[in-house]
């Protein structure tokens, strides 16, 4: 009953994974039900403001928004970054003269400027045409999916115990930490026999598993990585020192292709979560890991392709949105539940984040035909002023902007 504070993050116009229970009435539930004090950070310092006005002009045909909510606003430094045409438009006759342009357009491209590039589609059939043709433009690419997780048990494992380092009792965590130890250590050691021996004695389950696990002979690389984790527990170590060590560890040259990949992913988290704030607390640390995705760095000039929902939360130089048809984006399901409804809403929620994710440049493009049956242009085009009139098939032109 004393507990009164409250602070939740969350943006409506973002909400994007309904399938997966989140739901964008939930933000008017919480003020309502805990009074809460609303807020608003509208400035947007990603995109140039041609973008921002495209997106501002895009999500207020939704009808489920907060009625209160002001538009975003771009950052003042931002406009002196942009562009002359920060968005342009590509139209198509037919959905592989689309992906085949796109991909000869991204081949002109500066090699150096790849690795900040990306191409989104609502759906995976466009972004494997897409790949194959980029690979056949001699352009290296690759899908990214979001990685909650790290694939290799012993990145899992270090994770693991930062966790029970932070909160002791979490038997849940204690599990995960001694399966997947247990995966590349192959250790002898039995859970129930610990589980038994740490309620019969009253001491904490993770320190009786330390004790154990010292007792077996194991390799240097793992009997150092456990020696800093125990260090690191009782307050020998300071944490940047510790996870140093555990990461020297696993960093050997007969390390595993999963290995090789969460160190990589490792690191640019790190240097990311630096960037920002130095090295985290303990607590801060586990905050960020559980946000950011764990998907290793792609090769040096490595176009990316994504959905727009495995694009959330990221950030590029250049953002290709493909597939601006009705019955493509939006789907063929929202399209049929009509005007107005939740589903369609979604998808325009999920274009807004599509076109929030540049940083610099924004190409939009349709065709007139996906797999072989006609299709109109995005509403969702129109929305955001883009189609002011009809343009010839394969050309381009700077987007309309609307007042």
């Amino acid at each position: 009953d004393d507990f009164r504070d409250i602070f939740a993050v969350a943006d409506d116009d973002q909400t994007i994974f309904e399938w997966n229970g989140a739901n964008v009435r939930r933000i008017g539930t919480l003020v309502r039900d805990f009074s809460c004090k609303v807020i608003q950070i509208p400035t947007n310092f990603r995109c140039p403001p041609p973008i921002v006005e495209a997106a501002n002009r895009l999500v207020v045909y939704n009808s489920r928004r907060v009625k209160s909510k002001k538009p975003a606003s771009p950052a003042p430094d931002n406009a002196l970054l942009s562009e002359d045409e920060p968005i342009r438009y590509r139209e198509f006759d037919t959905d592989r003269e689309e992906i085949a342009g796109i991909a000869r357009e991204i081949a002109c491209s500066d090699g150096a400027q790849r690795s900040e590039m990306v191409v989104l589609a609502r759906n995976r059939f466009l972004l494997d045409s897409m790949h194959d043709a980029l690979e056949g433009n001699g352009v290296l690419a690759e899908t990214v999916m979001r990685r909650d997780d790290f694939a290799s048990p012993q990145m899992r494992w270090l994770v693991a115990c930062l966790k029970q380092i932070h909160r002791s009792l979490d038997l849940r965590n204690m599990a995960v930490l001694v399966e997947a130890f247990d995966r590349f250590a192959h250790s002898p050691l039995d859970w129930d026999d610990l589980a038994s021996q740490s309620e019969s004695n009253g001491i904490a389950f993770f320190k009786v598993w330390m004790d154990a696990v010292r007792g077996v002979e194991q390799p240097s690389p793992i009997t150092d990585a456990v020696k800093a984790i125990v260090k690191l527990a009782s307050g020998r170590l300071k944490l940047a020192a510790a996870i140093v060590q555990v990461i020297d560890c696993f960093d050997t040259d007969d390390a595993d292709d999963d290995v090789k990949e969460d160190l990589s992913a490792w690191r640019r988290i790190e240097r990311e979560i630096r960037d920002v704030q130095g090295f985290a607390s303990l607590d801060r640390l586990l905050q960020e890991l559980q946000l950011r995705s764990k998907e290793p760095v792609p090769t040096p000039g490595t176009v990316s392709l994504a959905t727009i929902h495995g694009a959330k939360g990221r950030e590029f130089d250049t953002v290709y949105l493909i597939g601006l048809a009705e019955e493509i984006l939006p789907s063929w399901h929202s399209v049929k539940k009509g005007d107005g409804s939740a589903a369609l809403e979604e998808e325009r929620r999920g274009c807004f984040v599509a076109v929030t994710r540049t940083k610099k440049r924004l190409i939009l493009s349709r065709a007139r035909q996906y797999r072989g049956w006609r299709k109109e242009p995005s509403r969702f085009l129109r929305e955001m002023g883009c189609l002011d009139e009809d343009i010839p098939p394969g050309s381009s032109r700077r987007a309309a902007r609307r007042s």
